[in-house]
């Protein structure tokens, strides 16, 4: 039984679980692996001893523990993101309610037709005493406040090392069957302590260990993990930032919101060291470039052309010179009848700088260059990249006070085909069309130029320039 794998801390302190799994991966050809937690299921009964009392009879109750009618619509939901992956083979805890979610997210989606096997430690009950007790105690949650208990990090480590050997050992099964992606299902936070050992593996940045630590998955939600380029995505059926973003607007009567990329701003320093070497000095550095000439030029002619006309009550930046540099200076160019507007309060949301935010969308924006979001896109992992980036920064955007009055654009300053990605949640949020899809996909914004979504029309997009 899985009771091998429980080796005392001094035994596992070189864990070696995360790196033999990745291996075996690289060995079979597959390249990602997505991480799925189970859809809402019924209860225990209440008949069931506790835990503590009698582990192997609550184990056994705990398995048993079907989808709810809820369950299966959230398997329903979900399937469309899931069969889009390529997915070889799916592993799955014993417990019923993680393998039915295998089952009906997969099977029935009529999508994947790859072997299901069971591994026994997915389903964390008998695994290890410390991870049990100190998620009985604390609940759900993400996995940075199990680290953050005394024992925990340990615990969870050597647990999420224990299944990385228990799914290496079925490797063999790995070189059956076409896709690149090996899919897990299991419970909770505990995927998070799978997924932590993998991406440690393949030498993941801080940023990217932060962002896994931080993630809290919902019922069938998904860590997707690019064993390539290190980086994570959370799968969703439904990404809810774009909506959050347009309903903080509608509370507040904004109706349209204005996307405008930064000036032309010096290159990095010379010795500026690499960003896979050195990731903070890096974004340090990048951070601190100024505008040129040429930029506080582009500014003031963008500025008279357009700029200056829309009635913004909120002006929102990344926290790089160059974008938050732009907005001053764009701004100092408004005056209406009540006001200079320079006046408005200039607010930084740190994740429009994408530095640090997605591994993925980074190492694919320095291989590929500028560019329209449809080449971004179309790159392997790059949709589901950018969709989670752009999602978690309107979620971010819709926590500033927008501020109240008759003006009713939000302006937002930042960097080339992120800004597009932002945008694109916000249209399909409002419910635009193909058409405006398509619209932002090819449209390559050129310095000191904005898109323009106008909420009251469905999100409608307009390119704005000099």
């Amino acid at each position: 039984g899985p009771t091998s794998f429980l080796l005392a801390p001094s035994a596992m302190a070189a864990r070696q679980g995360g790196a033999g799994l990745v291996a075996a991966c690289q060995a079979a050809g597959v390249t990602q692996l997505c991480l799925v937690r189970h859809a809402n299921a019924a209860p225990l009964p209440s008949a069931t001893p506790t835990r503590k009392d009698q582990p192997h009879h609550w184990k056994r109750d705990d398995q048993m523990r079907v989808l709810t009618s809820k369950g299966q619509d959230q398997c329903a939901r979900a399937s469309p993101w899931f069969s889009a992956l390529p997915i070889r083979i799916i592993i799955s805890s014993p417990a019923r309610r993680a393998s039915d979610t295998a089952v009906g997210m997969a099977y029935e989606a009529g999508g994947v037709t790859c072997a299901l096997r069971m591994v026994e430690g997915i389903h964390p009950a008998g695994m290890s005493e410390t991870c049990e007790s100190l998620f009985e105690s604390m609940g759900y949650g993400p996995l940075r406040k199990f680290y953050e208990v005394e024992g925990g990090s340990e615990a969870f480590r050597d647990y999420g090392n224990a299944v990385c050997m228990e799914i290496l050992a079925q490797s063999s099964s790995f070189s059956e069957g076409e896709g690149t992606c090996v899919a897990i299902f299991g419970h909770a936070v505990f995927l998070n302590a799978i997924a932590y050992e993998i991406l440690e593996a393949v030498g993941g940045k801080q940023a990217t260990m932060d962002q896994l630590l931080d993630m809290d998955l919902g019922e069938t939600e998904g860590i997707y993990v690019d064993l390539q380029l290190g980086g994570i995505v959370k799968k969703t059926a439904a990404p809810l930032g774009g909506l959050s973003l347009t309903a903080a607007c509608q509370a507040v009567g904004v109706t349209q919101v204005i996307f405008i990329r930064h000036a032309n701003a010096a290159p990095l320093p010379s010795t500026t060291p690499e960003r896979k070497d050195k990731p903070h000095d890096w974004k340090r550095e990048d951070q601190l470039r100024v505008l040129t000439d040429k930029g506080q030029e582009q500014c003031k002619q963008a500025g008279a052309a357009w700029f200056s006309s829309l009635p913004v009550r909120c002006i929102i930046s990344s926290p790089a010179r160059r974008a938050s540099d732009t907005a001053a200076n764009m701004a100092a160019h408004i005056e209406t009848e009540e006001t200079k507007v320079d006046a408005l309060a200039l607010q930084m949301v740190e994740g429009i700088h994408p530095a640090g935010m997605s591994e993925i969308c980074e190492v694919l924006f320095e291989t590929m260059g500028y560019g329209p979001l449809r080449n971004f896109y179309a790159a392997e992992g790059g949709e589901a990249a950018f969709r989670d980036y752009a999602d978690r920064v309107c979620t971010n955007i819709s926590q500033v006070a927008f501020g109240e009055g008759p003006r009713f654009v939000i302006a937002v300053f930042g960097h080339a085909v992120f800004l597009n990605a932002i945008a694109l949640e916000v249209c399909l949020a409002a419910g635009c069309s193909m058409d405006t899809v398509d619209e932002l996909f090819d449209m390559d914004l050129g310095e000191t130029q904005g898109i323009l979504v106008d909420l009251a029309k469905n999100g409608e997009v307009q390119l704005m320039k000099a």
